[in-house]
């Protein structure tokens, strides 16, 4: 292959995605219209590199034609377009160095610039997802596991009445369906900008948005239970958590749309890693306060000797639900923190890293985190813990209930004064 342009030839018939990593050969070969008018080298080194680089070049085509290891093939292929830089460039030097007359240096020149515009289809058509194009079947499936939670949700927080609760995570898991779709639409066109800003700003983001829905929940645990048990006032928890939450919304989202272009690739990337690493932070910070809030709770629920819960709330805690729910909550934070680590992990390691063109890394970590998260909060949903007529309001209580405070008999004798079952 003496020429550039057989090699973007070459690669209509191996799987799209291999020259992901042929960007770097803008580091490596500076094809411009001038000439230099001189060159150092003897014709005999030219002649060896050349030669090597035929070498280099052959050896890597011939092992991605056999390859089953697809981690692999973008560094195979990276190994040949980079040969192919060297094969140019010096069979140019090489032309050059036997140049006689002016017709031969015009015609010199007209070749170094067509090789210059091969290059720039060869840099700026780069596939994305390393070059794996991501399963269309395993993708379509959950576009229709996040399309039907995400009616759920609806229907459950219309009929509850859990209004802040259906608006994050009925639009969160309407971002997931629209991620999907985008990776089910980039199965079939890997080198399609649209698809790919579509799954990568969506499923990036849409976890926020989950979140913001749960970090109300804290508050309203906080008043059925009682401010004592809690280390903030009930309303501070969503004002909180939640500007955390807009600040990475907005972080991310500006992160997602420059990752997909060429030019801004790295920017995006940082951006998308500052945005996840001040969720996680935050993540940190409001499971240290629920399990405080969570095990303050338990310890009052086993001692006889404590402040009673908010009688306010009584009827909630009589339903019997809330402690079921209380433990789906943890879980489904702690997943959804895992998912924050694993994409904490795959973009400071890089776009060409293991975990970002593995896509199993991607369903385990990401895809079956949030669709377990989606789980737990669906069949214990807010409004099944609470009922459709709690009128539960987050608002700030005084630190502590009065000790004679007037006994309010349950309405559910199976149930005592602090909300606990007899046995």
């Amino acid at each position: 292959m003496s020429e550039l342009g057989d090699l973007v030839e070459y690669t209509s018939n191996v799987p799209s995605g291999y020259i992901t990593k042929a960007l770097d050969l803008t580091r490596t070969l500076a094809l411009t219209t001038t000439v230099t008018p001189q060159f150092t080298l003897p014709l005999a080194t030219i002649s060896s590199i050349i030669t090597v680089a035929q070498s280099n070049q052959d050896s890597a085509f011939s092992a991605l034609k056999t390859i089953s290891n697809t981690a692999n093939v973008t560094s195979l292929f990276n190994a040949a377009v980079n040969a192919q830089a060297t094969l140019n460039y010096y069979s140019l030097l090489q032309e050059q160095a036997t140049q006689t007359s002016l017709a031969t240096e015009t015609s010199f020149i007209s070749k170094v610039a067509q090789a210059s515009a091969v290059m720039n289809k060869v840099v700026y058509e780069t596939p994305f997802y390393g070059g794996n194009p991501p399963n269309i079947s395993s993708n379509g499936a959950l576009v229709a596991i996040f399309l039907i939670f995400c009616i759920l949700h609806l229907i459950l927080g219309i009929f509850y009445r859990q209004t802040w609760f259906l608006v994050c995570w009925v639009i969160g898991l309407f971002l997931e369906v629209i991620g999907y779709i985008g990776r089910v639409l980039s199965s079939r066109d890997i080198m399609g900008l649209g698809p790919y800003i579509m799954q990568s700003t969506c499923i990036t983001i849409a976890p926020t948005l989950m979140m913001a829905g749960i970090y109300y929940i804290v508050g309203q645990v906080t008043v059925i239970y009682g401010q004592q048990y809690s280390l903030l006032k009930a309303t501070r928890y969503s004002k909180i958590f939640i500007f955390c939450d807009v600040v990475s919304f907005l972080t991310q989202s500006a992160g997602g749309g420059l990752a997909a272009t060429a030019s801004n690739g790295e920017m995006g990337r940082h951006l998308l890693l500052a945005g996840l690493a001040f969720q996680t932070v935050s993540m940190v910070f409001f499971q240290f306060l629920w399990f405080y809030l969570i095990i303050n709770i338990v310890k009052a629920w086993r001692s006889d000797r404590v402040p009673p819960f908010n009688p306010e709330y009584l009827h909630i805690r009589e339903r019997g639900v809330l402690p079921y729910f209380i433990v789906s909550v943890s879980i489904a934070v702690m997943l959804i923190f895992v998912r924050s680590i694993y994409r904490l992990a795959e973009l400071a390691e890089g776009w060409d890293s293991k975990l970002t063109i593995d896509e199993r890394y991607f369903m385990v970590l990401e895809a079956l985190m949030i669709v377990l998260a989606t789980f737990c909060m669906t069949v214990l949903h807010p409004g099944l813990a609470y009922g459709r007529n709690a009128n539960l309001v987050v608002k700030n209580q005084t630190a502590t209930i009065q000790e004679d405070a007037p006994y309010i008999y349950p309405t559910n004798k199976d149930y005592d004064y602090y909300g606990r079952k007899f046995l």
